[in-house]
């Protein structure tokens, strides 16, 4: 990835089975090659264990940041909330 790719915020939708889901990814480039880099898991990969089953959140902001945890259903991939100041 290059310098920029760090600084990059996409908007994205993805229609699955009709039902569309809009997201905002930060650093896309650089999520998704390391993504393919050490889990190799390629796009469409990513996409049905994001989308394909309900998402699960651990706790709600319970930490010293007040951030949480969102978990994939299979428990593979990870979100981590933060603040627009981060």
């Amino acid at each position: 990835p290059e310098a920029d790719d760090f600084r990059r915020v996409a908007q994205l939708s993805l229609d699955l089975d009709g039902e569309e889901f809009l997201f905002e990814a930060h650093a896309p480039f650089v999520f998704q090659s390391i993504r393919r880099r050490f889990f190799m898991m390629e796009d469409d990969e990513y996409v049905q264990c994001m989308c394909r089953e309900p998402l699960k959140m651990l706790g709600e902001g319970e930490g010293k940041s007040g951030c949480y945890f969102i978990f994939s259903n299979d428990q593979r991939l990870i979100i981590k909330s933060v603040r627009k100041s981060e």
